[in-house]
This record gives C-alpha cells, structure tokens and sequence, in this order.
C-alpha cells in the first residue's frame, strides 16, 4: 500500500464536500487531511486503515526479532533446568498439567 501526498482541506472546505469526501476516500483509497489549526485529522478507508495497523503489528515483530538477535548469547535453557531452579517436582508440573 502506498499513499500520495494527502489532499489537505480546511475543516470548511470538507463541510462543504460532506458526504462526498468519505466516498471519495473509498473509491480512492488515498487519504484526506483536514487541517484544524496546525493539527491535522487524516480519514482513511477502514481497509486501508486495518493494513496500516498489520504493517505496525509486523514493524514491531522486527523490531523485537532484531533485538532478540542482537542479544542473544546462544545459551539455552531446558526444561528440566527450569524446574530445577525454581523447585518444582515432576510430579508438582504433572498435577499442573492435568
């Protein structure tokens, strides 16, 4: 997905394009900042909308996968290390897992 540069609209200048501003995005599927002062609200399609969250959700696990990379000394950890250091029995983890 990739967006041209949004048309820019006053808050007047999208009043007066009403309904047609929100079709207009849909068709389009290309954003449309309304300008409130110097902030600025951006309406996209609901569809576009749900990609930019994936792309977010997927930027974070790479960014979280290369820092994991960049950290890790190749040192493991088993199971029966775990239980060991924490004083759980086998038969305490068996009674847990039923």
């Amino acid at each position: 997905m990739t967006f041209a540069e949004p048309e820019v609209l006053t808050v007047e200048e999208a009043r007066r394009r009403g309904a047609s501003l929100f079709s207009d995005v849909l068709l389009d599927h290309q954003p449309i900042a309304i300008s409130v002062g110097h902030e600025r609200v951006v309406v996209v399609s609901g569809q576009d909308y749900e990609d930019l969250e994936e792309i977010q959700r997927d930027l974070f696990d790479g960014i979280v996968a290369v820092a994991r990379i960049a950290t890790d000394s190749g040192r493991r950890t088993t199971l029966d290390e775990i239980i060991k250091l924490h004083g759980i029995t086998e038969e305490e983890l068996a009674a847990i897992e039923e």
